[in-house]
Order: structure tokens, then C-alpha cells, then sequence
């Protein structure tokens, strides 16, 4: 499109031949820049960004600010010229005003202009682009002076923000900039030294003059504003230690590359080798000349900046830990992999959408309550329970323009579909975009308007629409913005801090994973009871996104590797009370308990006391895992202790801070703060102890089906909160007011026992409250209760399996 040699033309007052830009690249354009009526001294800085698809999530990362901007596109092609600058100019608006922009027609000395003048005019007016079309050479220099002329006229220097500049600042800034300088000089043969640290440049500059007295806060603020303005980038190395990027454009192109690595991947699964590429193993042109620590500098800060911007996610698969773009997966849904499925409320979005689709499938993965199981293209599903499916698709038709479409599977609750949907709507809505909310439209005869019929309709400005199954006219709805997710309730915004917190988490693992590159990977052994698998499972993926080796069996455990025990009641029963499978984990934890404890460490997963109540760093135990919304916190505690990083190393103690004052930061998941639309259970299950097992089997297989045994009140889940006193209060709050589904299991035994008649009372309270949808009876055999009759509705357990009614209880809750 000829950016880079217009770039060169208007900074350079020269044409120069430039191949293709990858990254992004910069200029002083000492033509812009003014002194304005205050006597400040302004100065423009002309980027160029790289146009190609690929190149698009990229700039989101690095470009935040823009005043004014160029959007060029090639007039004299004659398939879609406009094409590229359309997504351009809906990227630079937003959800507000274009900035200051001028729309420039490049290279018209190849040839006449395929569009009108008149229509060019046109879609200035349309997007408001203020600075109105310019055709223009850089070989030729044609429309170049007119061009400098209008977007001078265009920047807003006045509306600026001032930077206050000293001697010393101006000093400084000289100084960076002759580096700058001597390293473009040093380009075609290689560029050395592009990293200095805060102490060589301290040296440097009084080398300089040695009478020059400035502070290093001096110094550093003066590099900070030179890093806004796109001169240095401030980078840190895994041990903490700061650098100054003298070439920013460097980093640019190294994460360009590294996202051409994960679109070539061979399954088209958009991912990169997270160990391969923080090693060092993949040959990138920007790394060459460097030495090995200035690399490792440099694709630490790539990596980071792909996970504190959402726009990867990573992921073990067996032995290797891959980073997974979901903006670049390839890979198109199998076609035998369908499951019915309903389409429900969709959105079309304008503005800043690059990186949107991929930060909604990161973040919802991120959500305690949904789980991310499948991506392909253009597509994300999640599962909130066993079968519980839900997910949503993109469809790109329009330059500038996304349409996002929620789906659920049948055997989604309605509670689940509000809570996807707020959460979707809550990550949407705080982006810089527009959004409108198309809802199902459902004829008369329960017939469902095909979506795309929806959409065109109301973009042609029609009030109603004909259903193609029975040609009914159907009113269309009036459109709104998302609602749900800007007044959060606290439910709402806890799932949105675990998720940002676990955002933060995932990007401080590249600096442990950085700091312990060369060392061998940490091993470690998982002890825990059969009823924890879950638990387990959970802690031994983490731990392998971590990049630490588990250890599957005790015989392979060695005097180095470390042995976690996962200490809950259950775990204290069967330590007391071994198996024969158990003994071999016993007898391992008794040897380390006796002579080498340092590579022995519990982790508590159940407190008499409760989840942890609010503290701060000082006072927090590395070991407890209590509180799921302090699970991460507590997690990058473990992985620093596995991988032999003190707490209070000068590099990773500000890294455990920030994540401790995220927590502290987040509503407190409290019963009073939950939101009747979100109760703490699913379902709260009701019994005398003579039919323990049967209905121990029952909560069991509930929370398999749910993938969450929190969402299952059985009371041997919660032998240490239940000791307390004053429990007959207790348990009955419980029934009455936390549980979506209390299931009563009926039987003679029931009415004789005191607690089950406690229980009964809550009970008895719902239905006075006519909230009987949320009562399910089960009957153990054909006991008369008081207060039930014989018109009552039940289940008949007798006969059946405990699978059986809980598959039954599962149907019930399907239809709260």
C-alpha cells in the first residue's frame, strides 16, 4: 500500500524503497511539530503500523493513544480499495468521536483512481473524518506538502497534555536519543548494546559531565516520559531488574513473529510452545547479535504482553505447555461433533474490536463458575456442570463490524444462561465499543426467526418481520444496549475478579518460569484422599501450567522432589486408617515428616474456621487454600516455594503483592452478598443418617454431573464449618435461603429425627411462601410426614438406583 515509503517521505523529505512492514516502526516528523501560544515546545511522532490481517491483535497491545492518524488505502485497486480502511477507521473510533484523521489515497503514481472523488468525499462525511481525502506519491512527492499541511492544521497541540521538561529531562532525553541514533547507524551490520540498564546509563551520563548532580528518580522519570512517547520501552528481567529498550520497534517485531509462528501452526491450532520459546529454541530474525540474556529479556516481556492483554491462553497438553491463540485457531468445529443446541441472544459489536473475541474466550475461561473445553474457529464452549454447555460463535461479514452469537445445550438451566450471558455482557460492555443486542424472536406459533433475517431487517430500518415456517408477521423488538453487566451485583463482579486476578497470575508466571529457565524442571508428588480427586486434578493442572513435572506414583518419588498433601478431614480419616492402595502414601509422608520436612508441604483445604477472612500480606498463610477466590494467590505462593524462589526475593516479592492487593480488592463472597438469582448451592440435600450411603452416593454423583462438589449441600462435604455452635440456626439458613433445590428424601426414620425435623421446618417455611418449584421429594419408602398428603408430587426411590434419582433431581434443577 506504500505506508512505510510515505512514512519515510513525509519524515525524511526523500523517497526510499521499504518492503512489506512487519511490526510497527516510527519517526519525528520535525515538519509537524510547533511552539504554541504558551511557549511549549511540541513535537510528532508518525507510527506505522502494519496493515496485514495477522498484524491486527498486535496493535491493540501496543498502541493505546492516538491524536490524529493517517488512514491510507490504494485507490487504484479495483476489487474493495476501502476495505482496510473502513476496519481502520471503526478501530480508531470506538465506542466515541474519530480522532483528528485524514483519509490518503497512496501510490496514485501507479495509475488513476478507481473511486469517485465524489464518493471519497462521501465517506469522509460518513465517518467523519475531518481532515477529508488527500491523494498522494511518495515516489513523486505529489499531495505531500498538502498532506503535512492538513494534518498539522488537524492535531489538537492545544488540548494536550503538557510534560514539564528540566534541564536535566532535556539532558537525558539528548543522550538517549545519540544512543538511539548510533544503533540505526549500526542497523545493516547489527545493532549492539540495545538494552542499558538504569546503572550503565547513570555512568554514561556523568561520564558525560562530571559535575552534572541528578537523582536516579530523575533520571528514571525522564526515561518514563521518553517510553510514553514511544523513544525506549521499559522492560524487566525475570530477577526484576529494570532495562531501557533503546529500539521498542524491536519488540514490536519479535511479538509480530512470534504470532506468525502460532498462525503457520501445522494443526492450525494458532499456538506456540510457551518452553521452546521462552528457551530460546526458535530462530527469530530480531534476536540475532543479541546475547543470550538480552533474548531472554525480550521474550519474556513478548510473552507477558500476550497474557496481561488476553489475547492467549495457555494450556498442557501431556508434557508440553503451549500458548493458544484464539484469534488465530484455524481448526473448524468437527462435523460429528454436534449436540443440540439453541441459539439465543446475539450482538453486534463496532469499534475496538481487535482482540475482543479473543479476550472474551480468555476471561470466560478465567471464571470460576465456567469452564473452557472446546475452541475452534471462531468458536469457544465452556461447561458450568456435566453437560451443562454453553458457548459462543463469531461471525465476521461486515469490515469493522463482529456479530457474536450465545448458544446453549438443552440441558442448560436458566439460571446458567443468565449468568453466561451476564458475565458475557460484563467483559463486553467495559470494552470501547458498541454494542446492540439482538434477543431470540419467536413468532405466535413458537416458530424462531432465523437471526441473519433479524439483523437485516432492523438494519433496513423495518419495525416487524415474516416467520419462514408459517409466514406470521412478527413485531421486531426494540434494541438496547447490554444492561445486565454494568450495574454489577456482587455475584457478577467476584467471577470478574477471580478472572482478572487469574489474568495477572498467568503473566507473572513467565518471570518464575524466566528466572528458573536453565534449572531442571521442580518434581512433585500429589498425596491426597480418593474423595479429593477433583481438588487433585485441579492442583495438578495448575501446577503442569506452571512447569512443574507431577509425579504420578510413590515409588518414582526422590530424596529431591517434593510430596504435597492435600490435608482435609477426609485426608487426616484415611491417613489414621490406611488402605492397602493408601499405605504406600502414608509411609512416604511419615519418612518425610522425619527427615526431610523441607521438601514436605500441606496444603489446608478445609478451616474450621471458614474461608479466610479479609487480610493482608503479612498476614497470610501460604498454605491455605480455603478461599477459592484466594486459590491463585495461594497458588503462585506454592509454585515460587516448589520452585525454590524466597518469598521475599527483591524480583517476585512485588509480584506476590500485586496479586494479594487484587484479592484484598475484591467483594468478599459472603452469604448476605449473594444475590437470590445466585444462592451459595444448587442443591441442599435432606436425610437421616440410616440412609447415609444411598444418599452419600447420590451427592457423589451430583457433583460429577455438576464438575462442582461447592454447588452440593451433603453435610459431609462440610464436616468443619458444621462445628460450630448454634447449628440448628444454622442448617435450617441453609435450607431456607442458600439452597436453588432442597431435596427432602422421605422414609420413616425422618420425622423421628430432631435434626431432619429442624431441617423439615425451613421446609414447611417455603411452602407456606408458595416457593414450592423449589422442594423436591424423594421417597425412601411410604412413610406418613406431617404436613405432606397424598395428592403431593415425589419421586419413588424404592427400587432405583441412587444414579437414577440423581439423574431425576438433575432434570429438576434443569428447569428452575
Amino acid at each position: 500500500m506504500g505506508k512505510t515509503g510515505l512514512g519515510w517521505r513525509l519524515a525524511h523529505g526523500q523517497f526510499k524503497e521499504h518492503a512489506s512492514t512487519h511490526g510497527q516502526q516510527f519517526w519525528v516528523v520535525d515538519d509537524l511539530g510547533t511552539t504554541r501560544a504558551d511557549g511549549t515546545k511540541c513535537e510528532a511522532v508518525l507510527w506505522d503500523l502494519a496493515g496485514q490481517h495477522v498484524y491486527r491483535p498486535i496493535h491493540a497491545i501496543f498502541l493505546d493513544e492516538v491524536d490524529a492518524s493517517l488512514v491510507l488505502f490504494d485507490p487504484t485497486n479495483r476489487q474493495d480499495p476501502l476495505k482496510g480502511a473502513e476496519f481502520w477507521l471503526e478501530q480508531l473510533k470506538g465506542k466515541g468521536q474519530l480522532p483528528p484523521s485524514v483519509l490518503v489515497g497512496a501510490r496514485m503514481d501507479r495509475g488513476g483512481s478507481t473511486v469517485s472523488q465524489e464518493f471519497l468525499q462521501q465517506f469522509c462525511q460518513r465517518y467523519g473524518i475531518s481532515g477529508g481525502y488527500i491523494s498522494t506519491s511518495a515516489k513523486g512527492g505529489d499531495g505531500v506538502e498538502q498532506l503535512l499541511a492538513t494534518l498539522k492544521d488537524q492535531i489538537p497541540w492545544d488540548e494536550m497534555t503538557t510534560t514539564v521538561t528540566t534541564r536535566t529531562f532535556k539532558r537525558i532525553k539528548e543522550h538517549v536519543l545519540s544512543l538511539k541514533e548510533q544503533l540505526a547507524l549500526e542497523e545493516e551490520s547489527g545493532p549492539q548494546n540495545l538494552l542499558v540498564n538504569p546503572a550503565e546509563l547513570r555512568r554514561q551520563l556523568q561520564a558525560s559531565d562530571t559535575d552534572w548532580q541528578f537523582s536516579d528518580a530523575e533520571m528514571m522519570t525522564a526515561v518514563g516520559h521518553l517510553a510514553t512517547h514511544g523513544f525506549v520501552s521499559i522492560l524487566k528481567s525475570s530477577s526484576g531488574d529494570q532495562y531501557i529498550l533503546l529500539m521498542p520497534a524491536l519488540l514490536v517485531d519479535l511479538v509480530s513473529s512470534i504470532v506468525l509462528l502460532a498462525d503457520k501452526h501445522p494443526r492450525e491450532l494458532g499456538a506456540v510452545d510457551e518452553t521452546e520459546l521462552l528457551q530460546g529454541h526458535y530462530a527469530f530474525d530480531e534476536l540475532v547479535n543479541l546475547d543470550e540474556a538480552e533474548q531472554h529479556i525480550l521474550l519474556d516481556a513478548a510473552v507477558q504482553r500476550f497474557l496481561e492483554h488476553n489475547v492467549c491462553f495457555r494450556e498442557t497438553f501431556d508434557s508440553d505447555t503451549v500458548l493458544i491463540f484464539p484469534g488465530l485457531i484455524k481448526q473448524r468445529r468437527p462435523l460429528d461433533d454436534d449436540f443440540p443446541a439453541t441459539d439465543d441472544v446475539s450482538y453486534v459489536v463496532r469499534g475496538r474490536i481487535e482482540n475482543l473475541y479473543s479476550m472474551l474466550v480468555v476471561l470466560l475461561g478465567y471464571t470460576p463458575s465456567f469452564a473452557r473445553i472446546n475452541q475452534w474457529q471462531n468458536q469457544a464452549q465452556y461447561e458450568m456442570g456435566q453437560a451443562e454447555i454453553c458457548g459462543f460463535r463469531m461471525v465476521e461479514d461486515r469490515e469493522g463490524e463482529i456479530e457474536l452469537i450465545l448458544y446453549y445445550s438443552e440441558q442448560m438451566p436458566r439460571r446458567g444462561r443468565e449468568e453466561f450471558q451476564a458475565l458475557f455482557e460484563r467483559f463486553l460492555y467495559l470494552r470501547d465499543v458498541e454494542v446492540t443486542r439482538y434477543p431470540p424472536v419467536i413468532c405466535p406459533e413458537e416458530h424462531r426467526l432465523e437471526r441473519a433475517t433479524v439483523v437485516s431487517r432492523v438494519r433496513e430500518g423495518k419495525t416487524f418481520a415474516f416467520c419462514a415456517e408459517c409466514g406470521a408477521k412478527v413485531d421486531l423488538p426494540e434494541l438496547d444496549k447490554p444492561g445486565i453487566g454494568i450495574e454489577a451485583i456482587g455475584w457478577l463482579q467476584r467471577e470478574e475478579s477471580v478472572a482478572r486476578l487469574r489474568s495477572t497470575y498467568e503473566a507473572h508466571l513467565v518471570r518464575v518460569k524466566g528466572y528458573r529457565r536453565g534449572w531442571a524442571a521442580p518434581r512433585c508428588y500429589l498425596s491426597h484422599a480418593p474423595e479429593q480427586t477433583r481438588d487433585a486434578e485441579r492442583i495438578k493442572h495448575d501446577l503442569q501450567d506452571a512447569g512443574i513435572l507431577i509425579i504420578e506414583t510413590t515409588t518414582q518419588v526422590g530424596a529431591d522432589d517434593y510430596v504435597v498433601v492435600l490435608d482435609t478431614s477426609a485426608y487426616q480419616h484415611v491417613y489414621r486408617h490406611p488402605t492397602s492402595a493408601f499405605e504406600a502414601d502414608v509411609n512416604l509422608v511419615k519418612a518425610r515428616l522425619g527427615n526431610n520436612k523441607r521438601r514436605l508441604i500441606a496444603l489446608t483445604l478445609e478451616s474450621k474456621a471458614g474461608a479466610p477472612s479479609p487480610h493482608n500480606l503479612q498476614g497470610c498463610s501460604p498454605g491455605n487454600f480455603c478461599d477459592d477466590t484466594h486459590y491463585r494467590v495461594s497458588l503462585f505462593n506454592l509454585v515460587l516455594n516448589l520452585y525454590a524462589i524466597p518469598f521475599d526475593h527483591a524480583g517476585f516479592a512485588p509480584l506476590r503483592e500485586s496479586l494479594h492487593q487484587h484479592w484484598e480488592q475484591m467483594p468478599i463472597r459472603t452469604v448476605e452478598s449473594t444475590p437470590e438469582s445466585r444462592k451459595r448451592f444448587d442443591i441442599a440435600l435432606s436425610f437421616p443418617g440410616e440412609h447415609r450411603q444411598f444418599v452419600k452416593t447420590v451427592a457423589d454423583t451430583l457433583a460429577a454431573k455438576m464438575g462442582r462438589r461447592e454447588r452440593v449441600f451433603y453435610d459431609a462435604y462440610y464436616e468443619a464449618e458444621l462445628a460450630r455452635p448454634n447449628l440448628d440456626t444454622y442448617l435450617q439458613n441453609i435450607y431456607h435461603k442458600q439452597a436453588e433445590l432442597v431435596v427432602v428424601f422421605i422414609c420413616t426414620e425422618y420425622e423421628q429425627k430432631e435434626w431432619c425435623g429442624l431441617e423439615w421446618r425451613a421446609v414447611r417455611d417455603l411452602l407456606k411462601q408458595k416457593k414450592s418449584a423449589e422442594i423436591m421429594l424423594v421417597r425412601l419408602n411410604d412413610a406418613d410426614i406431617s404436613g405432606l398428603f397424598s395428592i403431593d408430587g415425589y419421586v419413588n426411590a424404592e427400587g432405583r438406583e441412587p444414579v437414577e434419582v440423581a439423574d431425576l433431581i438433575m432434570q429438576r434443577l434443569g428447569q428452575l
